[in-house]
């Protein structure tokens, strides 16, 4: 006689209340009843001879053995998903959807520019895009949460391959009110002892304005670190200091809307910039895709104006 095996449905609800810690949280994610994941789980419990759950203050937490079953339950989901990606390619090129991670400094004014093309260049193609730290995008990724990541920072480990797309120049920005408005260029000389903004610790760009504020010479102010890129813009409006904003935020929220309140200019003789990366899994069914797009993705920006270098950092098939 044949055993019983657990079911995708059981893997997926056990993965939903591991991550939501919640059968009700769980449950309005997956668009389904309580009591309809309630009794899924008493069934794959049965099925596998453990608790999966237990109780606590916070919620429910994972059982010693649900943390070890919870890997292989995510690895299992994804070699579906794989199956079902791949039987979706066609002749005119990939199909589907593919989660894409990307941080919020980067996504909202990033996308908007490529995703016109994706679609031109791939119509069956669908993007589903979650804002994310730095961070939380590489767990993200190792975890199945993302196919693939843009990001600003390569992954270096075994498991991921990323590739340099280009460099995101950052331009200094002042209020109207500052003393150095009326120019488009300054040297470094100039910002010794400026007091400048920084985002909060989550944020990748965090670390680099700290690094490029030594080489500067400029005092951040910590104390008043800004949640967002936005944030960031209207204290500089107040003439509360000043800051390194990327290219592309520049563009789309100061240059576009032709913002009244702050000035921007380059630094001679400095270049100040970031760079701008494509993450996936070794694993991936899709790396052969996922490459193509990296390829793609490095010829627009290309023809921007804007790329610097590209090149790719694992050798990993």
């Amino acid at each position: 006689m044949r055993t019983k095996q657990p079911t995708l449905r059981q893997l997926g609800y056990f993965i939903a209340v591991s991550e939501s810690a919640n059968y009700h949280r769980a449950a309005a994610r997956l668009q389904v009843s309580q009591p309809t994941i309630t009794t899924q789980i008493q069934a794959l419990e049965n099925l596998l001879g453990c608790k999966l759950f237990e109780r606590a203050r916070s919620g429910i937490m994972l059982t010693p053995t649900a943390r070890e079953l919870l890997p292989m339950a995510r690895q299992i989901m994804e070699s579906v998903g794989n199956l079902e990606m791949l039987a979706k390619a066609t002749d005119d090129g990939p199909a589907g959807t593919y989660k894409l991670g990307i941080p919020p400094t980067l996504g909202p004014y990033y996308l908007p520019r490529i995703l016109p093309q994706l679609h031109q260049q791939y119509p069956r193609l669908q993007l589903y895009c979650r804002e994310r730290p730095h961070a939380q995008l590489e767990a993200g990724l190792l975890d199945g949460e993302h196919d693939l990541i843009i990001s600003t920072l390569p992954l270096l480990g075994a498991q991921t391959s990323s590739r340099l797309l280009f460099h995101e120049p950052l331009q200094l920005v002042v209020s109207m009110e500052h003393r150095l408005a009326a120019e488009t260029a300054i040297s470094k000389q100039e910002l010794v002892g400026e007091k400048l903004l920084i985002l909060e610790e989550q944020h990748h760009l965090h670390e680099l304005i700290q690094s490029f504020a030594r080489e500067l010479s400029a005092d951040i102010l910590y104390g008043f670190a800004g949640t967002s890129l936005d944030t960031l813009r209207q204290m500089i409006g107040l003439n509360m200091g000043v800051a390194l904003l990327p290219d592309f935020y520049i563009d789309s929220e100061i240059i576009t809307h032709a913002d009244p309140q702050v000035s921007v200019m380059r630094i001679r003789d400095y270049p100040l910039q970031r760079g701008i990366y494509i993450s996936w899994r070794n694993r991936s069914p899709n790396r052969a895709f996922f490459q193509q797009l990296a390829e793609l993705l490095t010829r627009l920006q290309h023809t921007s104006g804007k790329t610097l270098t590209a090149q790719s950092y694992s050798e990993a098939p």
